[in-house]
Formats: structure tokens, sequence, C-alpha cells
């Protein structure tokens, strides 16, 4: 066992005796991008002569991904803008994914003011991404954490330690993490592509269902729909407002349960951890019952409808209706899902969809058209993707499960090694 000495970081502990730490700022330079108003951006969308504006958005988790091909170029000439050379770090350091989202260039790029450039003066450049990828980084990163937004200064970033061995040691350690992290990257590509493939598979189940219904042997006619061709040759199609009544029910106080439109369902929201958009008040609010439709039509991209479990109060911007007799509620609601995930709604929106404005109006609703199978072949359907989706999303469960035990044991790793925990074999 090699001699420890105290790094002076209690998320830390001991470091080898021939380690050193150093603040960031004195083996790294760092440097915050430049904004673009959404107003501006038609503005830089010339390729020429030009470097990639990279936004937070276009940065992965893994070290690795980088979007070059959303669109925004800087003229090489625009002097407004920081540019980041190759081979350099950038870091979400503000918003929801401040300290997460971290990636290496392969080539010059300008970039947002959300992330923070680092680089390498006095330190290996890789040793340097992987301690940046590190649970002890990250652990120094959420306890410095403020502000509205979330996120940590530069100025406070600067100031940040490091733990570091000699740069010979910091190669070895970047090599035998090179050579590790690809492994673990591979199987973690393979199990995201297996999920892929088994959401694609249960979307085409779902539209099949929807409109051909689950009898292979009945004959098809043409829709008249927009967004499916075919559908079986006894039903009819009709318009939204025949299948659903919009409701807005204001609750006039506060008290109750309020709940968020998410793409995991419609959930109470924790009003006491105080994250998220908290009104003054929601006796403005809109009555959800049990077993009313609620749908977030605001944001076609990230948004979701779904049917509530819960008596009490969503946003009066939201969309909340109830279905009329001689309709299946969870028939219709995979119609309406399907809807979201295929982007069909997404098509028929209207306002600013570069600022996540990208609504569905109330007539535009109205009038889309949906295919009616008889009552029975409605609840038959239901019940067929009820039973078809549990399976294949108890699958992508245990896929997830696997990705999240590989991802952690590749954190375990890097911080091991970062920290001298473990040291490479030759040292």
């Amino acid at each position: 066992m090699p001699k420890m000495k105290d790094s002076g970081m209690e998320w830390i502990g001991d470091i080898p005796y021939n380690w050193e730490v150093f603040k960031l700022k004195y083996i790294s330079k760092l440097t915050t991008g430049n904004s673009i108003a959404d107003a501006e951006k038609y503005l830089y969308t010339d390729p020429n002569d030009s470097y990639p504006y990279i936004s937070t958005k276009d940065i992965g988790y893994d070290g690795i991904s980088i979007n070059y091909e959303n669109g925004l170029y800087t003229k090489k000439m625009d002097s407004k803008f920081q540019v980041a050379e190759e081979n350099t770090i950038l870091m979400c350091i503000e918003g929801g994914s401040a300290g997460r989202k971290i990636a290496k260039t392969n080539q010059k790029v300008s970039f947002v003011n959300k992330l923070c450039n680092f680089k390498a003066t006095e330190v290996n450049e890789q040793f340097l991404l992987y301690y940046l990828m590190s649970n002890s980084f990250k652990t120094e990163f959420g306890n410095n954490i403020s502000g509205l937004i979330g996120g940590v200064s530069i100025g406070v970033l600067k100031n940040f330690r490091i733990t570091l061995p000699s740069l010979e040691e910091q190669q070895l350690i970047a090599d035998f993490l090179d050579n590790k992290t690809e492994i673990i990257n591979r199987s973690i590509e393979q199990i995201d592509r297996q999920i892929d493939i088994l959401k694609r598979y249960k979307t085409a189940l779902i539209a099949e269902a929807v409109t051909k219904g689950i009898d292979r042997n009945v004959e098809l006619k043409d829709s008249g729909l927009t967004w499916a061709d075919k559908i079986s040759s006894n039903w009819e199609t009709r318009k939204l407002k025949y299948v659903f009544d919009i409701r807005k029910d204001i609750a006039g106080q506060d008290g109750l349960t309020v709940l968020s439109i998410t793409q995991q369902g419609i959930i109470p929201k924790d009003l006491e951890s105080g994250t998220g958009q908290i009104a003054e008040s929601y006796e403005n609010y809109q009555i959800v019952k049990k077993g009313y439709f609620a749908m977030n039509h605001m944001d076609l991209l990230t948004g979701w409808v779904d049917i509530s479990k819960y008596d009490g109060v969503t946003s009066p911007d939201y969309r909340v209706f109830t279905i009329k007799n001689g309709f299946d509620s969870k028939f219709y609601l995979y119609i309406l899902q399907l809807c979201y995930i295929k982007k069909i709604f997404y098509a028929l929106g209207q306002g600013s969809s570069n600022l996540g404005r990208w609504r569905l109006p109330a007539d535009k609703f109205k009038e889309f058209k949906v295919p009616v199978p008889p009552l029975k072949q409605q609840e038959q359907i239901a019940l067929y993707l009820d039973d078809k989706c549990l399976k294949i999303d108890y699958t992508i469960q245990k896929k997830m499960q696997a990705k999240k035990k590989l991802t952690k044991f590749k954190d375990s790793l890097i911080y091991e090694y970062v920290t001298g925990k473990k040291r490479v074999e030759g040292v």
C-alpha cells in the first residue's frame, strides 16, 4: 500500500503522498462563451469561413459527444465570440445539466455563455477531462451551485481543486481510462440501440393497432386521414370535437394538489422543493379530476398528454378535456400520445418552435380527425396494447437498469484512478 496523505477535500479523503492539489486556475485556462439572441439566430447560418456555434443542447454527458451540425455558425473573423480550440473541453456550468454535460472538441468552435471552455496549460488534457467527469468534481460542483437557474460562476469554478500526479502518471491514467471507458461506452451504445429498436417497435405496434385494428384478416380502406393511409373497412372517422369535451373549470381556491404534466405521466408537483416554476397562488388554476385528460399543448416537442390518476389543479394554459359517451378513454389516449411521439401534432402547430412555444390551437385540436372503431373493438385494442406495451416497457426498464449499472461502474472507475485510490500498473 503506497504512502497516503490528506487531500484537504473531505469528499476525496487521502491521496498518494507524491500527488499534489492545485486550483483549476493554475493548471488550465477557463473562459465562458457568448449568447446569440433568438431573434438574431437567422444571421448566423452561413457555414463558410465560420466556426460551428455550440449550445448546451449540443453537448453530451459522455465526454465525447458534440453536435457540430446544429445549423448555427459564427464567422472566424468575428471577435465578439470566444473560440474553443481543438482538443479542449466544453462543460455546461448553468442550468439543469450544469456540471454534467461535458465533451472534448475535435475542431475549433464558438460556444454559448452557459458553457465553459477548459484549456489545459499545466496538466494532461485527457486527465483533466476525466477529473472533470469524476464524482469528486461533481460533488464540489454540486456544493457550489447557486442562483435561480442553478449554476457555478467561472470565478468560483477557477478555485475548484484538482488532485494531480506527475505528468507521466497522468498520461498512464488517461491511457488506461481511455481503454476501459471505450469498452464500457460500446456496451452502453449497444444497449441504447436495443432500447431505440424497442421504442420504435412499440410506436409501430400502436400505430398499426389504432388504425388497422388487431385482426390481420380484416379488409382495409383509404382512411381519409392526413396521418394514416388505411383503416379497417368497418371503421369511421370523426373530428376530436365529437370525441372530447374541452373543460375550463377554475379552482377559485388554493390548497388543492398541483399537478404537472410530464412525459412520465401526470404527477403531483413537489412545491416544497422549490424547483420548477412556482406560482404565488393556484386559485386561477383549472380543476383536473381522476379520469380527466390533461395535455401540454403549449410545447408540442417536449410536452405530453395523459389521463390523470389524481384530483387536483393544473396550469390554466394547459388543455383539460373529458371523453364523451361511446368512446374508450385508453384507446384514444394511445392515439393522442402517438401524435406526440410521431410529431403529428407538431406539424399542425403554431408559434415559435425555437423558443419552445410550438402549440396546438384549440381549433386545430377540435378539427383533427381520428379513427372510430366500434366501442367493443376500441376496448379490445386498448387491452391488447396494454398487454404488449407492458411487456415492451418491462424489457426497456431492464435494459435501462443494465445501462445504469455500467454508467455507475464507469463513474466509479474514473473516480478511483483520478484520485489515486487505485494505481495503474507500472507506476
